[in-house]
């Protein structure tokens, strides 16, 4: 991005967080969060936006990420690429993080808000036209399901994407990468993102409209978060954060993918969650890219199906 002359913003990635209290407004109290360790970046990171720590929700990230996205709408000069790291997928069952977000389910539902706010925020700026969100989920950590270990989900939102689809076209991260040189017109960085093909499946030229509201978990309202009610029912919570803790206390969570054994905090996370049903253990290879309406029924989900927009 440097080396073409293109502007960049980095948000928590390729840095240290700094050795200070965390702070959920750190700009308004003069706070810095977070230091880059590439010199590049110095000048092109947000040092208010704390990278990898999970005591801190992903709401109060957003917000920091909002409040400079509101300051180059005033100025219109959004950077021509931002890379902004949501951690709180990763899950630590173990931490009490501030603004009351304890356990996964309250972790993930805190990072799929904050994606959601980042959308939201961008589809009614004056950027919405001309701006696609990547959104690339870290990482499947031999997560098994029914292909394979190594495999987990990726979005793409903006103008000329498809609405409400589901692309089972085999990308990697790679795919993805050269998609992005592609956009911005970038020279490839290497030979593995000149041999790759972009990712076309997900776009339609006929879609130039688009728009998003993010509506948070039920579950968030357990929390001291300032968040609008969800208008949904109580979520009831499997178990409570001593059972989260007891049945981790092995881990170390301080440092992102820092899992010694993986497979075994899989089956802690399964089990907490699903209860009684068996663990996922061989996969059948099914193609499921075909006939997804008659697999969907089968399986009870004909409701949760997206409706492609066409």
């Amino acid at each position: 991005m440097l080396r073409a002359g293109l502007t960049l913003r980095n948000y928590g990635c390729f840095g240290v967080s700094a050795k200070t209290k965390l702070e959920p407004y750190p700009f308004k109290a003069n706070v810095k969060l977070f230091i880059p360790t590439s010199p590049a970046l110095l000048e092109h990171t947000d040092c208010y936006y704390l990278g990898f720590d999970t005591r801190y929700p992903d709401f109060y990230r957003e917000t920091e990420w909002e409040r400079e996205f509101d300051q180059f709408v005033r100025s219109r000069r959004l950077p021509s690429f931002e890379i902004v790291r949501l951690p709180q997928d990763h899950t630590d069952p173990k931490v009490k993080g501030i603004g009351g977000v304890i356990g996964p389910e309250m972790q993930v539902a805190d990072n799929d808000y904050a994606v959601g706010r980042i959308v939201e925020k961008v589809a009614h700026s004056p950027y919405k036209s001309n701006t696609l969100i990547f959104v690339l989920e870290d990482d499947a950590q031999s997560g098994e399901d029914h292909v394979d270990a190594h495999r987990s989900t990726a979005y793409v939102v903006g103008p000329y994407v498809k609405h409400g689809a589901v692309v089972s076209v085999r990308y990697t991260t790679i795919n993805l990468i050269r998609t992005i040189e592609d956009i911005l017109g970038l020279d490839h960085l290497n030979i593995n993102t000149a041999t790759q093909r972009p990712m076309s499946g997900c776009f339609d030229l006929h879609q130039p409209d688009w728009t998003f509201r993010a509506k948070p978990s039920s579950c968030l309202a357990a929390t001291q978060l300032p968040i609008p009610p969800s208008g949904e029912k109580a979520y009831h919570f499997s178990h409570d954060a001593e059972y989260w803790a007891a049945k981790t206390a092995e881990f170390d969570f301080s440092v992102a993918d820092n899992l010694s054994d993986p497979e075994k905090y899989n089956r802690i996370i399964w089990e907490g969650l699903k209860g009684n049903i068996p663990y996922p253990n061989r996969r059948d290879g099914l193609d499921l890219r075909k006939n997804r309406p008659t697999l969907l029924r089968n399986a009870g989900l004909e409701n949760n199906q997206p409706k492609t927009i066409r």
